[in-house]
């Protein structure tokens, strides 16, 4: 596009020069033909530009000039295969040294320029001054002729999150089964989706979670299921034998979590492993 409008522009300006040296001529031959008129008739004439001025054959060399050099805009070539294979040299330069910067997780799917890089035109820094890629955008910086060439450029990561398989409703346990993962655009709405979830016992959904979705982390929950103050009911087992015993609990704790209670009796503190509600199991060794 910029090409034909820059062809259009030579064309328009060749015209009007070519104009100008075809008057030259024809006004040097006119000059030969009435040099011996008078002088007034000579002054009333309104001055032209100098190129009219010239003398025939310098007017005839010039639009000789002007052909030769305004040939290569009328007809001019489509741009080479060169143009084609800069940008794909830069774009894989720029991809290599732009996969250290992507974040832990993400894998690099290609690189598009914001520019068309001269014919030619080398790599000299890709995001200067970022350590860490946190946007699709970045610049990069172009050498060409002894030049510096400033270009936008944008990157096509992924990375992975897990996905819903199922529709879930809120407060409903969830498990891992419940969940696959998935490349997805690194940039995208769902970017902030979870790679591995936060626990792998005790987890409820704290919101309704559609399949195909990217839950986020605060879409799932470990709910207490012991507090403070609590009177927690501790099945003890020693081999064949268990019995029941009723202990408090001064903190909080979710389900498979160690939590000590208190031993009402004797004041002391006794590790136990978090059932249920208000539940927990202690296996004597």
């Amino acid at each position: 596009m910029a090409s034909s409008a820059r062809a259009s522009l030579h064309k328009s300006l060749f015209v009007r020069l070519r104009r100008r040296a075809t008057r030259a001529v024809s006004q040097g031959a006119a000059e030969s033909a009435t040099r011996g008129q008078s002088k007034d008739l000579r002054e009333a004439i309104p001055p032209e530009p100098l190129v009219q001025k010239l003398p025939r054959s310098f007017g005839g060399a010039l639009l000789l000039v002007l052909t030769l050099l305004h040939a290569p805009a009328l007809y001019a070539d489509p741009p080479s295969a060169s143009d084609a294979s800069t940008r794909s040299t830069l774009a894989a330069a720029i991809a290599d040294r732009l996969t250290p910067l992507l974040p832990a997780g993400e894998r690099l799917g290609g690189v598009d320029l914001e520019c068309d890089p001269p014919a030619g035109a080398t790599l000299n820094e890709v995001a200067p001054g970022v350590a860490q890629l946190q946007a699709r955008s970045f610049l990069v910086v172009l050498e060409h002729d002894h030049r510096t060439l400033a270009c936008g450029a944008t990157v096509r990561a992924e990375r992975q999150v897990l996905i819903a398989v199922r529709d879930i409703a809120a407060g409903e346990a969830v498990t891992d089964a419940d969940f696959r993962p998935q490349w997805i655009d690194a940039f995208g709405t769902a970017a902030n989706g979870m790679v591995t979830l936060p626990s792998s016992t005790g987890l409820v959904a704290t919101s309704a979670i559609h399949a195909g979705q990217a839950p986020s982390a605060w879409q799932l929950a470990r709910p207490p299921l012991i507090r403070p103050g609590d009177l927690v009911t501790v099945t003890v087992t020693n081999g064949p034998v268990s019995l029941r015993a009723q202990l408090r609990s001064n903190a909080t704790a979710a389900l498979g979590d160690t939590a000590l209670l208190i031993n009402p009796e004797s004041g002391l503190p006794v590790a136990v492993t978090v059932t249920g509600l208000r539940t927990a199991a202690l296996e004597m060794q």
